[in-house]
């Protein structure tokens, strides 16, 4: 979840209105390895305070393993 907003706030940082200003995660769909990291909850309610309508930052997010945590993960997309 920490990298995800890193990239969201990298991508803004840069926004380019020519371009797609889109982060694409790929994940084995599951948030197991930062301790004391964002939680999947202050993620989604820091990325949508942070979301701004005239510079817009996509996330897509692509899970691989078959027990990715779908709705968590459409969760992070829909949020953007």
């Amino acid at each position: 979840n920490d990298t995800v907003l890193a990239a969201v706030r990298a991508v803004r940082e840069g926004y380019d209105p020519e371009a797609s200003n889109v982060v694409v995660v790929v994940t084995d769909g599951r948030n197991e390895g930062n301790p004391g990291g964002l939680g999947q909850e202050e993620l989604l309610a820091t990325l949508a305070a942070e979301n701004d309508p005239a510079r817009p930052v996509r996330v897509v997010v692509v899970g691989l393993a078959q027990d990715s945590d779908a709705a968590a993960l459409r969760a992070i997309a829909d949020a953007t």
